[in-house]
Parts: C-alpha cells; sequence; structure tokens
C-alpha cells in the first residue's frame, strides 16, 4: 500500500508526556487561528456585517475570543482522542488522522449553515477549521513521547 495514510508513524516521535503535548495543541492550535482570525479580518474576507448566533441565544459577528476557544476545544479534543486511541488500538496516531480527518469534514457543515454568508467568509472559516485540525493533530502525535 503505496498512500500517505500507510506513512504515519505508529507511534508518537516526541518526548512529552501527552498531557504537555495536549496544552501544546491546545496553545498552537488557537495562536494559529488567531494569526488567520487577524490576516482575515485585515483582509475582510470575515466581514463583522454578518451575524452568526451566539450560544447565550444572540447574534454577533464573529470575533477573536471565539475563534481561539474553538480553537482549543480543537485541540482539547484531539487529545482526547489521542488518549483513548493509545489505549484502544496499536496504531493510534494512524487513527487519530482517519477519524480527526473526518471529525474536521464534518466540522465543514458549520460555516456552511451560516446564512448569507459571503463565499470568502465560508473559504476563511474553514480554512480555519483546517487549520485547527492540522496543528492539533500534528501536535499531538509529534510532540507526545512514546
Amino acid at each position: 500500500m503505496d498512500t500517505d495514510i500507510a506513512r504515519i508513524p505508529d507511534r508518537a516521535t516526541g518526548t512529552l508526556p501527552l498531557w504537555q503535548s495536549g496544552i501544546a495543541a491546545i496553545l498552537l492550535a488557537a495562536v494559529a487561528n488567531a494569526i488567520v482570525y487577524a490576516v482575515a479580518r485585515a483582509l475582510d474576507t470575515i466581514p463583522q456585517s454578518v451575524l452568526v448566533e451566539t450560544p447565550g441565544g444572540g447574534t454577533d459577528p464573529i470575533s477573536l475570543l471565539p475563534v481561539v476557544a474553538a480553537s482549543a476545544q480543537g485541540g482539547l479534543g484531539a487529545t482526547l482522542l489521542y488518549w483513548l486511541l493509545r489505549r484502544f488500538t496499536s496504531r493510534p496516531a494512524r487513527w487519530l488522522v482517519i477519524v480527526g480527518g473526518a471529525i474536521m469534514v464534518l466540522s465543514f457543515l458549520q460555516p456552511l449553515s451560516i446564512s448569507e454568508a459571503p463565499a470568502k467568509m465560508v473559504i476563511t472559516l474553514v480554512i480555519m477549521h483546517i487549520v485547527a485540525a492540522v496543528v492539533s493533530i500534528g501536535a499531538v502525535v509529534r510532540l507526545t513521547r512514546p
């Protein structure tokens, strides 16, 4: 089998315990998407005129805090999933990429569901979901000791 997924290492390659790798994944995902958000705001690909529903039931434009919080949740989710996969599978890194990738694709439904969002905004939000997933999964797998 000569696919990229077959080349994923069977185990982590780093030197940190999982909990420390998890903290790094959370912080790196949050910072990476904070940077993407800043660039997107500068380019006006996330217009403040488009309102989204908030957890409190109201509507607001997308701001930095929810972006950072959602990215951190992705890092936490990747860490918890990797913890489970390490306990119950023989190839946890490979399964994390597969399951995490599927979750990432499902997460695209959220930006696609924003009514009246311009295409540039939806594309930017999808990119942010990809950044959170890649950074979180990559950090957990690469930094965690075997």
